[in-house]
């Protein structure tokens, strides 16, 4: 789906920030829109004068970054760093008047006239768009492009006075983005989506989480039909924590999702088969795993990264796990730096050619496949982590993050692969 309709994606991430960051007094991200219109160059309306361009042999990346900030969390449960939705400004301050302006201009094209529902969804997602501040934050990857008038983006969004966050779903129609009210089952106010893929116009699916009265995290999934967005039963191992991150869709009755599950973090893979949710046995390495990324050619070739920890040094590495239509497998794949290094992004364009991003210490990272093994592919050395990939064609590769810029906090930050 990704690479299928790549610049329809390419330009509804660029619109779904513009739609965020340029209502914030902050300049918005042009870039992917531009590139989505003119693949061969990158674009930037203040392009950071002290980026260079670097180049291998035939291939070469180009790197930029906009001067408009990201305004959303990095939450991890496995990672002592946290950013959340206050940190805005990248000063450690809180910046409820900003995103108060953020939200009533949500408010104003999405909410207006929203009646609560007898349901008790409904009537959180009404009182939500009523709310004096409300803090929406949309996922790393959660953004998928069905047609350049046909986009989703998933997300959550809450008050921060109570614990009332709710999944948080904005479709763009080709001129907009409008809020689309979607299912908040977690009775203890902590509601998430973060990975999303279609089919279809009438076949979209959105995986999160949710916590239960049991106070344990649990997997979510959400599916449109076309009309509207329903819960659909998930798996879950139980007794523990589930949660899942990514998910692509390859058929009716083919889609896949990856996560975690449990408190002690092994690998969570589960399948739809057009009729319900199932785990599927997954491997996992000597310690704490969790798969964040999933993308797929076709049936027999899906592709999942992410990081596990070494109980032994204490820190950890780069996770790679394929499925051949018949089982998963570890793939070794290559950890830079005796630091941690982790994997967010995947992007597959052939069963001899793949790419995966996240970061290395404190740098970006981006790794590719020939079909036989995983190695570091030369990138622009910033500090920061690419959150994302998506291939367009093997020569039109799209890597998407965020970089930090000292006294000034978090920017955005794209970079491109080309063959010439």
């Amino acid at each position: 789906m990704l690479r299928r309709y790549g610049r329809s994606l390419l330009a509804a991430i660029a619109r779904v920030w513009d739609f965020f960051l340029s209502r914030a007094g902050c300049l918005s991200l042009p870039r992917l829109a531009d590139a989505a219109k003119e693949p061969d160059r990158l674009r930037a309306s203040n392009p950071d004068p002290n980026q260079k361009d670097q180049h291998s042999a035939d291939n070469h990346l180009k790197c930029g970054a906009e001067k408009g900030r990201i305004h959303k969390p990095f939450s991890d449960p496995a990672n002592e760093q946290e950013f959340n939705c206050d940190d805005h400004n990248g000063d450690g301050r809180g910046g409820s008047k900003i995103w108060n302006q953020i939200w009533q201009r949500v408010t104003d094209s999405s909410c207006r006239g929203h009646q609560p529902a007898d349901d008790s969804t409904q009537q959180r997602f009404a009182a939500a768009c009523q709310a004096a501040v409300i803090r929406s934050c949309l996922s790393e990857r959660g953004v998928a492009a069905i047609s350049p008038s046909n986009a989703w983006a998933v997300g959550s969004a809450a008050s921060g006075n109570a614990l009332d966050q709710i999944t948080f779903i904005l479709h763009w129609d080709g001129t907009r983005w409008q809020i689309v009210p979607s299912p908040s089952p977690g009775t203890q106010g902590l509601n998430a989506l973060y990975g999303v893929d279609a089919n279809s116009a009438n076949d979209v699916w959105a995986v999160g989480s949710f916590t239960n009265i049991d106070g344990y995290i649990q997997t979510l999934v959400v599916h449109w039909n076309g009309t509207s967005w329903s819960v659909i039963a998930s798996a879950n191992v139980p007794g523990t924590n589930n949660k899942l991150y990514g998910v692509v869709a390859l058929g009716t009755n083919n889609v896949w999702a990856v996560g975690y599950s449990g408190s002690g973090f092994s690998t969570l893979v589960e399948h739809w088969n057009g009729s319900s949710w199932s785990i599927v046995s997954s491997p996992n390495p000597q310690g704490p795993s969790i798969l964040r990324g999933v993308s797929a050619t076709g049936a027999s070739n899906i592709w999942a990264v992410g990081d596990e920890r070494n109980v032994f040094i204490e820190t950890r590495h780069t996770l790679i796990e394929h499925w051949d239509g018949n089982s998963w497998s570890i793939i070794p794949s290559v950890s830079p730096i005796p630091g941690p290094s982790l994997l967010y992004g995947v992007a597959a364009v052939s069963t001899g050619d793949a790419w995966a991003t996240g970061f290395t210490g404190t740098f970006t990272l981006i790794e590719r496949s020939n079909g036989s093994s995983w190695s570091v592919f030369p990138s622009p050395n910033i500090t920061g982590r690419l959150n994302a990939a998506t291939a367009i064609t093997a020569c039109d590769v799209w890597a998407a993050g965020q970089r930090y810029v000292e006294n000034q906090g978090f920017r955005t930050l794209n970079e491109h692969f080309t063959c010439n």
